[in-house]
């Protein structure tokens, strides 16, 4: 190696290393100002949303003694219990920061530490693995980018705030070091390494949460394309990334899964099922691998991918038929029905826009920008390499935006894999303002391009929010309960000494998940698709007229309390219309029915608590 090439590679490894300590100083920046806000679990006392509260539960149900492989929550869809299958994988550190500080805070305290400070590590490590996401596409020193636009786009500051310990965290960190490692794979395909890592890394992906099969076809679709259209040595990535998919899933199979249960697929988690896709994925590269060679055209190529694909998918899709039926394939037909639509996340970009159309905004507008970047960066590329990493990203945010018109749960992902497009759209915008515009101008030129890709789509959501609570401040409900639910302030009311076990509690299903972290009781719903008789009971309750059929449910469940916070949205659903009170209507109203006790709770909370009469 000649001087100028050690000179080279000194010069990159600088970059790299100020790059890394700049993003960790900018970290520092965020979290200081976010602890300063008051923003996190230690000064709010509760957690972003139900899943947040159930990962608690699960974690303290572990440390109380149960199994490794034990996914039955008993308190949930009580008295029956039900299952939440969830990876282990995620409760290790929080299990091990709640251990360890619970002898010196209290259980409760040392949860609100663990979801403070792991998603605070969560956000360095996403800001790390921006930078890694971006660096083959524009290289070094724009690589930085990566990190600022992470923490400057609405959907992931929201995703890794302090009191989010749910999966999705982690599969977002996960997925930007995959994709960057793809990217590197199909720059240079003779390098065997980052293909291997990014199949391997999806493969843990896929052991947090099936949520990673999406993102998985996408990642194949896009490195089969790019086979198609650049020839036989991107296969060898291919059977690269497939190899490390599999063999992780072989790995992390015996890890996730119950022995007892190792025969019985499952849909939503790591499983047979999902252990027969990383097989097919293996499958369908080394065949085209092997009989691609002779190939010579890409009109040939698609044609042996498509024979491939359709010949190994199909014996898939026959071996699992309710898998290829899609997430919801196994979920009972009435809860599709009645509570899937009244998720938000569940709910279509288009029926969103309607109702919250400055938020759609929000929520698409770095990825529409990122896209086109991309799109523009493919077409216009001066080499080979460059070209196939952007038509990698290009393909991953068009699918992700495709996806997002059926769910905008992926949106967090669409913003997550336009960071690199923004990246170069960004540096190139920069480079044009430094041969054309001059003195302070270009400071501020530059500022405003760096805001229009991140921060802009924010003042959208914010209309959004500002005409909510408008409409909140002249709602009649919302007038005397603010929308508020402070569970908190009346968890030990419900625990009276007459009961010699705990006490089922009924309330709308999302509450159960906070109840069961704040209290030792059982509850009736909760918002887990595997929970359907739970949730549809507690729409039977909450939407019921005939006060004796309600009485005979919440006396088949056990039920002792009733909680309910007529200013949350989920009481929208049980309104009875003109002239027909609903119980959640008559609770709401102050006019419960005789069987009901009211327990003392503060205005303030927004809450509503009755014992039932024994």
């Amino acid at each position: 190696m000649t001087a100028v090439d050690l000179g080279q590679v000194r010069d990159t490894a600088d970059r790299r290393f100020s790059s890394g300590w700049i993003a960790t100083g900018l970290w520092l920046v965020v979290l200081v100002t976010l602890l300063a806000a008051g923003l996190t679990p230690l000064t709010t006392g509760v957690l972003a949303g139900s899943d947040d509260y159930m990962r608690f539960v699960r974690v303290f149900a572990w440390l109380d003694g149960a199994g490794w492989y034990d996914q039955v929550i008993d308190r949930l869809n009580a008295p029956q219990g039900a299952v939440v299958p969830w990876s282990r994988l995620v409760d290790l550190p929080l299990a091990a920061i709640v251990a360890a500080l619970s002898p010196l805070v209290g259980r409760v305290e040392a949860a609100m530490i663990a979801a403070t400070l792991l998603p605070a590590l969560l956000l360095l490590g996403l800001m790390h693995a921006a930078i890694l996401l971006c660096r083959p596409a524009v290289g070094a020193r724009a690589a930085l980018l990566g990190a600022v636009i992470a923490v400057l786009l609405p959907n992931l500051v929201t995703a890794m705030m302090p009191g989010r310990v749910d999966h999705h965290t982690w599969q977002l960190v996960l997925m930007a070091l995959a994709i960057g490692s793809l990217a590197y794979a199909v720059a240079d395909p003779n390098r065997s390494r980052p293909a291997f890592i990014a199949g391997a890394l999806f493969g843990v992906s896929l052991w947090v949460g099936g949520e990673t099969v999406p993102w998985l076809a996408m990642a194949n679709a896009a490195l089969a394309l790019i086979w198609i259209l650049h020839g036989p040595r991107i296969a060898h990535a291919g059977r690269n990334f497939g190899l490390g998919f599999a063999i992780t899933c072989a790995v992390a199979f015996p890890l996730a899964r119950d022995p007892a249960v190792w025969l019985v697929p499952a849909c939503d988690t790591l499983s047979l099922s999902t252990l027969g896709l990383a097989a097919a994925v293996a499958g369908f590269w080394l065949a085209v691998a092997t009989f691609g060679r002779s190939v010579p055209s890409p009109i040939g190529r698609a044609g042996l991918g498509a024979l491939c694909a359709g010949i190994i998918g199909g014996a898939w899709i026959f071996a699992f038929p309710s898998c290829a039926a899609g997430p919801y394939g196994d979920i009972d037909q009435q809860l599709v029905d009645s509570w899937l639509p009244t998720i938000a996340e569940a709910q279509s970009l288009p029926g969103y826009a309607l109702v919250r159309p400055g938020t759609a905004v929000a929520m698409t507008l770095s990825p529409l920008i990122g896209c086109i970047g991309a799109c523009f960066a493919a077409i216009h590329a001066t080499n080979a390499r460059r070209r196939r990493i952007w038509i990698l990203y290009s393909c991953l945010i068009l699918g992700a935006l495709a996806l997002a018109v059926w769910q905008i749960r992926v949106l967090p992902f669409a913003n997550l894999f336009a960071i690199a497009p923004l990246a170069w759209v960004v540096s190139t915008a920069w480079r044009a303002i430094d041969r054309k515009v001059i003195g302070f101008g270009k400071r501020l030129s530059k500022v405003a391009v760096l805001l229009g890709v991140g921060p802009l789509g924010t003042a959208f959501g914010a209309l959004d929010t500002l005409h909510a609570q408008s409409e909140a401040a002249s709602s009649d409900i919302a007038a005397t309960h603010s929308g508020a639910c402070d569970l908190a302030s009346v968890s030990d009311a419900l625990t009276p000494v007459q009961f010699g076990k705990p006490p089922v509690i009924a309330a709308p299903v999302d509450l159960g998940a906070e109840l069961l972290f704040r209290t030792i009781h059982g509850v009736i719903g909760g918002p887990y698709h595997r929970n359907a008789d739970g949730i549809l009971d507690s729409q039977a309750i909450f939407g019921g007229t005939d006060m004796t059929a309600v009485r005979h449910i919440l006396q088949s469940r056990g039920a002792a309390f009733v909680v309910t916070c007529p200013g949350m949205d989920e009481m929208q659903l049980y309104a009875g219309g003109d002239g027909i009170d609903t119980f959640s209507e008559r609770l709401a109203q102050h006019v419960p029915p005789a069987w009901l006790t009211p327990i003392r709770a503060p205005k303030e909370s927004g809450v509503l608590a009755f014992r039932l009469a024994e």
